[in-house]
């Protein structure tokens, strides 16, 4: 590849090498909300070939406090559209395929194909079908999935191996390979997807409303987290043929975390037990007024 005057502080970061292997590769992601639409700015460090994005949805105005593009006068329009001009502006030529329809049962094996790397960044809320039909179409082209997620001021992203032992369908607890369709309206819960619950300072209101059903809280500072740990990990992915000596990417069934409030960053392994230890702490510490008080209660 040409390297030109806008790559010359990236090589004080990656080889040139590793610059090349990312050149030219396909990226599909699946969501572009507040941490989605932020992988826009993979174009910034790789000349990618093309990003396809698939969003149903149009920006409002609670999406004010988190994503990159929405103002005032972007309200009511479409997240995908916004999208392409966002990576446009930065590298024109990288190719933006948008899904305006969003990723259907319809439409996933064609938004998978041909891709060198899958993001999923789905909304817990949404239908899960759609999130098990990607992990499965990605998984049988051998395409690994990386995802992230905010929580509070955390960020969290782990990847799944196409050729691991554990699977997107493990996490949530339902049958490996099922069908799709057969799990519309399933609703995972907190407990398997949740590597770990920021109780240092969480207010368990807003946890017990948001496992009641309220979206899930978020500020600017959790997405600058998840998009932090989410694209260094698809940069791990894009160059991983280059032997330079980096990590591999965090695979499933751990999930890095970063925690700008606490300062606190790891690996760490949802689980039942954890989950519901860390609640309780949560609980302890808001009772005993030492965490902040936060308002969801007030919804």
């Amino acid at each position: 590849m040409m390297i030109s005057d806008r790559d010359c502080r990236t090589l004080g970061v990656f080889q040139r090498r590793e610059l090349e292997a990312a050149e030219g590769k396909i990226i599909a992601l699946a969501g572009a909300g507040g941490d989605g639409h932020a992988y826009s700015q993979l174009a910034r460090t790789f000349h990618l070939g093309e990003i396809r994005v698939a969003d149903p949805e149009t920006i409002s105005i609670e999406n004010m406090n988190r994503y990159g593009t929405a103002y005032m006068d972007t309200i009511g329009q479409p997240k995908v559209a916004l999208f392409a001009q966002e990576v446009a502006r930065i590298d024109p030529s990288t190719r933006v395929v948008p899904y305006p329809e969003g990723l259907t049962l319809e439409n996933v094996e064609e938004f998978v194909d041909g891709s060198d790397l899958v993001i999923e960044e789905i909304d817990l809320g949404a239908d899960t079908s759609l999130s098990v039909a990607l992990y499965q179409a990605a998984r049988r082209r051998g395409i690994a999935v990386l995802t992230s997620m905010n929580i509070l001021h955390m960020g969290v992203a782990t990847s799944f191996n196409p050729e691991g032992a554990y699977l997107y369908e493990d996490m949530i607890g339902v049958p490996r390979d099922v069908d799709p369709s057969k799990t519309r309206g399933l609703a995972p819960g907190f407990a398997r997807t949740m590597p770990r619950i920021p109780w240092e300072y969480g207010d368990i209101t807003t946890l017990e409303k948001i496992t009641a059903g309220a979206p899930l809280p978020s500020t600017r500072t959790g997405v600058d987290q998840a998009i932090a740990l989410g694209t260094i990990q698809a940069g791990f992915h894009l160059t991983r043929e280059v032997d330079n000596h980096r990590p591999d990417p965090v695979w499933a069934p751990y999930w890095a975390y970063a925690d700008a409030y606490t300062l606190k960053s790891g690996i760490a392994r949802p689980s039942s037990a954890k989950f519901y230890t860390q609640a309780a702490l949560a609980a302890l510490r808001t009772r005993l007024r030492i965490n902040p008080r936060a308002s969801y209660d007030e919804l």
